[in-house]
């Protein structure tokens, strides 16, 4: 038998140079349609704990959010008077804690008057923890209200986490890290 010899001929006589850069090109598509659809698969679970949105909702509502892989239902509290009030005068928290939301980065200070249980405070910028208070005490009857310790972020915040005392300990909180709302909220 005769050897043939075989010449590829490509399409519109197409030569290798351009076929190689129609190839690179298709896996540089490719490679960022991947990303790009990764990058949203993982954010579609949950989204970003926003003031704007939260100011939004009816003030006392209540919303499930995320941190650190778990979920607790806080109530949203978005009015002056409501921030005024807070958890004082409540037997208990009534649910996994109370989140303030200001309408502007600020420093707020909080006090712990009439509330009749201890408290963790974790302050927020946009749901990025900023700041943390461990195991505030209740409300000492016997000081008078000018007496009472006040509270303040060591930096501007836009929301406030009020829980009960133990929270950031039991679940492992941290500076730095996001709080979320779950996307089917």
């Amino acid at each position: 038998m005769k050897k043939k010899n075989i010449k590829f001929k490509f399409i519109n006589n197409v030569d290798i140079k351009q076929l190689m850069l129609i190839f690179v090109s298709i896996f540089f598509l490719l490679a960022v349609f991947l990303f790009c659809f990764f990058k949203i698969s993982n954010s579609a679970s949950s989204r970003s704990l926003s003031s704007k949105k939260l100011l939004r909702l009816d003030d006392g509502e209540k919303i499930r959010i995320s941190l650190n892989e778990r979920e607790f239902e806080v109530e949203v509290v978005n009015t002056q008077l409501s921030r005024n009030q807070g958890l004082g005068g409540r037997s208990e928290i009534g649910s996994d804690g109370m989140l303030f939301v200001f309408f502007e980065k600020q420093v707020p200070i909080f006090w712990m008057k009439d509330v009749r249980f201890d408290l963790d405070f974790i302050w927020l910028n946009e749901g990025k923890i900023v700041d943390l208070e461990n195991n505030v005490t209740q409300h000492n009857k016997g000081l008078a209200e000018e007496d009472l310790p006040l509270l303040l972020p060591n930096q501007k915040v836009n929301m406030v986490l009020e829980v009960d005392s133990g929270f950031i300990e039991r679940n492992g909180v941290k500076i730095g890290q996001k709080i979320t709302v779950p996307r089917d909220d």
